[in-house]
């Protein structure tokens, strides 16, 4: 039995179709089927595997109430094959972060500051060769949004916005 940040998992399946995880918390329990081509980065990187539980883990048992159809009883309990950015060179996207595309130079981000008694949104691109470090050294990344991120934005662009929306950290930051 593995732990995922604060699941306690069980295989109930695993196959040529993917693998069957149920997810166990005090609060609830979960399943979610994992297709194949998903199993590695599911079980390595944190942030995607807490965005796909959260987002299609579908609920089996609320623990805390009868009500079996709580938070998640409406989800797939799968993850689709073309879940966005599933399968991506750009992965472990920091807590807080939404891609909002990528390409060979760039990973467009959108991220939900919050500060104070307030939040509000920053776009930045990320250069390809800094992503390692942007994705692993939180407080260079936080100094990148602050000196380079856009700032004020009301929400997240669509995939495709405009490269002036963005802020863009320069390649040369990575030299220092």
């Amino acid at each position: 039995m593995k732990n995922f940040d604060g699941f306690q998992v069980s295989v109930l399946q695993d196959d040529n179709s993917g693998r069957k995880y149920l997810l166990s918390s005090s609060v609830n329990d979960r399943e979610l089927l994992v297709p194949k081509i998903f199993i590695d980065r599911f079980e390595k990187d944190q942030s995607w595997r807490n965005s796909m539980i959260t987002k299609y883990a579908r609920t089996i048992r609320n623990k805390t109430s009868d009500w079996v159809y709580g938070c998640g009883g409406s989800k797939l309990g799968i993850i689709p094959e073309d879940e966005p950015f599933a399968i991506t060179e750009y992965e472990n996207v920091p807590r807080g972060h939404a891609k909002v595309r990528e390409d060979s130079q760039h990973v467009y981000l959108g991220i939900l500051i919050t500060r104070g008694h307030g939040s509000q949104n920053c776009l930045l691109a990320v250069p390809k060769r800094l992503w390692g470090r942007y994705s692993s050294d939180s407080k260079w990344m936080s100094e990148m949004i602050t000196k380079y991120g856009s700032q004020g934005v009301d929400q997240f662009p669509k995939s495709d916005a405009p490269d002036d929306l963005f802020g863009f950290i320069p390649e040369s930051e990575g030299d220092t």
